[in-house]
């Protein structure tokens, strides 16, 4: 599918917010932050990153955020990490278990230090932007990491995925109006309406949330309960249990 621009959702935006339409930057920032907000919400844009090695006696990996949208994009967390020894083709990878620093720091003090012929564990190191891997692996392994990452736009992103605008145009426009809305300097301040339109975001972001957490289908076995893996979102995801 082809991109979408952040521009293209100007006009219903300034339905909402009217005069906000003659501010174009001020617009952009309301857009874009909605769009970001959005996305590390959903956990909706997501995407498989390339093999990493594995180096021996290293825990830490950087992520480089994928080009496949050719703007500007940021890893906002790991989905899913899945693993390989040496040695095994490409279908013989494996999940390993999510988990956080503050997890590790508060209940296995040993963590850091901790050696096994394979890694068990990982979580995400956002300021660093690595992949942290627990227990350090001893063993090299070729193409042995494989991430899944979910991604945001960057506050400089002119150009995002076309679906955002296809199916959720009018949930990203009403959090965009939401934010201009609320800008008490402005001209078209209306606390109210911004308030309104804001609420109307949340719920539309929630749905799209529990759509992704139900992989889109009829099912209602849906229950809810904290992320196990601190890896990067800040919500309760849904399960089906």
């Amino acid at each position: 599918m082809a991109n979408a621009n952040v521009t293209d959702w100007d006009t219903v935006v300034s339905y909402y917010a009217k005069d906000a339409i003659n501010e174009a930057a001020v617009l952009a920032e309301a857009i874009v932050a909605t769009l970001r907000d959005f996305c590390r919400f959903t956990h909706l844009w997501k995407e498989n990153l390339d093999a990493i090695s594995v180096v021996a006696d290293t825990a830490r990996y950087t992520l480089t955020t994928p080009t496949t949208y050719g703007d500007v994009a940021e890893i906002a967390g790991v989905s899913s990490v899945k693993f390989k020894q040496d040695g095994m083709d490409d279908t013989q990878y494996y999940p390993i278990k999510p988990t956080s620093r503050t997890y590790l720091d508060s209940y296995d003090v040993s963590w850091e230090f901790r050696t096994s012929p394979q890694a068990t564990q990982w979580f995400y190191d956002h300021i660093t932007e690595e992949l942290v891997l627990v227990d350090i692996p001893t063993l090299a392994s070729e193409d042995g990491l494989l991430p899944r990452v979910f991604l945001m736009p960057d506050i400089t992103a002119t150009t995002v995925p076309g679906f955002l605008l296809q199916k959720y145009k009018y949930e990203i426009a009403q959090g965009a109006a939401g934010y201009l809305l609320r800008m008490s300097t402005k001209r078209w301040f209306n606390r109210e309406l911004g308030d309104y339109n804001w609420t109307l975001y949340v719920s539309g972001r929630m749905n799209a949330q529990q759509d992704e957490d139900l992989g889109f289908t009829d099912r209602e076995d849906y229950g809810m309960m904290p992320e196990p893996g601190m890896s990067g979102g800040s919500r309760n995801r849904g399960w089906v249990i």
